[in-house]
């Protein structure tokens, strides 16, 4: 990689100082010259009038003989000479801008050049190099600055999932209900997702029973039905909650879907107890199903440390 180095951008003898100074020598050349004619013409007049003044009187005393002449318009000019030591108007030294190693000279000493005239080209690997390393070293400057400004995203990313943490040590209900199966005591020792206690909603009781499909038109979501609880000797209200079209087979061979039901809780009911339903249907009759069934919780969720 080369580097030219050309002439610089004005034209010798051009430059304002020069100009400025030629042109104050030019006024003074010419105020020396009107100096010198306004003198010679003065003296040129006071010595002819003195002339004139003695020929008149001379006349006079010759007898007055007259004289004539031709009289003749031009200029008077005059020479100045003297002597000094030429230099150049303007010069200025071409130097290197860096250290480096001269490839090419394009001129000698006494050649004439111009404005942008190749003077000589300089080898400038040496100085490529140095920028080449300058840009890795910046690259790696910037590469640093990069990775530590992800400390403190990924220490802000700590301080949020420990304040989640710290936010799950105390446990709340999810819903209304009575606690079961309490596990946990004051001081002991529970690992992360262990189970503390089991939370029941035993406010309503669910109850699945399972029905011959010459039902399925007839029993709808919504219905309402009435639950025997045969070890209570009672009758409970209560409606289709869901309805699943499984294939059941019962061992008669009776093709059954599921529906399940659900019924309020007095207080006395319990998870396990024997019950069974019975729906009206439109047409007055009742729909009973296959089989009795067991009442269960309406909502049952383990409680975990988290």
């Amino acid at each position: 990689m080369t580097e030219q180095v050309v002439a610089p951008n004005y034209e010798i003898g051009e430059t304002p100082q020069a100009a400025k100074k030629k042109k104050a020598a030019k006024r003074r050349r010419k105020k020396i010259i009107k100096n010198i004619f306004t003198f010679l013409v003065l003296a040129g007049i006071a010595a002819a009038g003195y002339f004139g003044f003695q020929k008149l009187f001379s006349e006079e005393e010759s007898e007055m003989q007259a004289l004539t002449d031709f009289a003749y318009r031009g200029s008077i000019t005059t020479r100045v000479t003297g002597g000094g030591v030429t230099t150049p108007i303007t010069s200025e030294p071409v130097v290197a801008d860096f250290k480096s190693k001269i490839d090419t000279v394009f001129v000698m000493a006494g050649m004439p050049v111009m404005v942008g005239d190749p003077l000589y080209s300089i080898n400038t690997e040496e100085i490529a190099k140095d920028i080449e390393a300058a840009k890795k070293e910046l690259e790696t400057l910037e590469q640093n600055y990069a990775d530590a400004m992800k400390v403190p995203e990924t220490l802000h990313e700590q301080i949020a999932e420990n304040e989640k943490k710290i936010a799950a040590l105390s446990v709340y209900a999810p819903f209304d209900g009575k606690v079961m199966n309490a596990s946990a005591a004051v001081g002991a020792t529970v690992s992360d997702g262990g189970i503390i206690c089991q939370l029941v909603d035993d406010s309503k009781m669910l109850l699945t029973l399972y029905f011959s499909y010459a039902y399925e038109n007839d029993i709808k979501v919504g219905d309402k039905a009435v639950i025997s609880i045969p070890s209570t000797m009672s009758n409970v209200e209560g409606k289709v909650k869901e309805i699943a079209m499984v294939e059941r087979i019962s061992p008669e061979g009776t093709k059954l879907f599921e529906v399940v039901f659900e019924m309020k809780n007095g207080g006395t009911l319990t998870e396990g107890v024997s019950a069974i339903a019975s729906v009206e249907l439109a047409d007055g009759s009742k729909a009973t199903p296959y089989e009795a069934g067991e009442l269960k919780y309406y909502e049952v969720k383990n409680i975990n440390t988290s």
